[in-house]
């Protein structure tokens, strides 16, 4: 299985050398006002019209993993959280030490505006992953997740990045990315390489979320 998705994303790879990827700038611009109908926050928060079944169980998948770890009042951080449906989530299974970065101010008000509970007992940082995560001590956190969030960080960034939530973390990383997509702001590249690299013990593959331990 391994190969076989080693083998897409090498092709994957391949198909994004030849696509005219913007530039840092210009992605960090797109996700902080979304302007192509297919990202606006309202779509991520899973309520009302926009409720989506796919990714309120990828929110309750996460949560069940988060609560399997079995830490007691874990301190937790998501990179990238959108308007907030995986805050909420957790907020919503008793977690309360919750910490996390978001680019975009809109998606931020949509979560005020859904989830306004999961909202003011969350520490919320907004701005490029880039210049939160460095602000972080060594081993803030005992859980450092994404969701669809790094498969869009610029090839320029992603190394830093991956090692800042490396660093931050104290225990466990939990990261669900699709790895074999390509296209102008998806960056294909296998998170097991990459995080294995910098330490981190790949523990198992959970309905798509990859369990990592420091």
């Amino acid at each position: 299985m391994d190969l076989f998705r080693h083998v897409r994303i090498y092709f994957a790879s391949f198909q994004a050398s030849i696509l005219s990827h913007r530039s840092k700038e210009e992605i960090h611009k797109y996700w902080t006002v979304p302007n192509d109908g297919n990202n606006a926050p309202s779509i991520y928060s899973g309520v009302g019209n926009t409720a989506d079944k796919a990714s309120n169980e990828r929110t309750a998948n996460l949560v069940k993993i988060v609560e399997d770890l079995g830490i007691k009042e874990p301190r937790i951080l998501e990179v990238g959280c959108n308007a907030g449906r995986n805050l909420n989530g957790l907020f919503e299974a008793g977690f309360r030490k919750i910490t996390a970065i978001e680019i975009s101010q809109d998606a931020i008000d949509q979560m005020k505006k859904d989830f306004p509970q999961a909202y003011s007992n969350s520490e919320l940082h907004c701005g490029p992953a880039e210049e939160i995560l460095p602000k972080f001590e060594n081993n803030s956190f005992d859980v450092v997740f994404t969701m669809a969030v790094l498969q869009h960080i610029h090839s320029d960034s992603i190394n830093e990045i991956t090692k800042e939530i490396c660093r931050v973390s104290n225990s466990y990383l939990l990261i669900n990315e699709a790895e074999t997509y390509a296209s102008w702001r998806h960056f294909p590249r296998s998170y097991r390489t990459i995080f294995s690299k910098l330490g981190a013990k790949f523990i198992k593959r959970n309905r798509g979320t990859r369990i990592f331990k420091k």
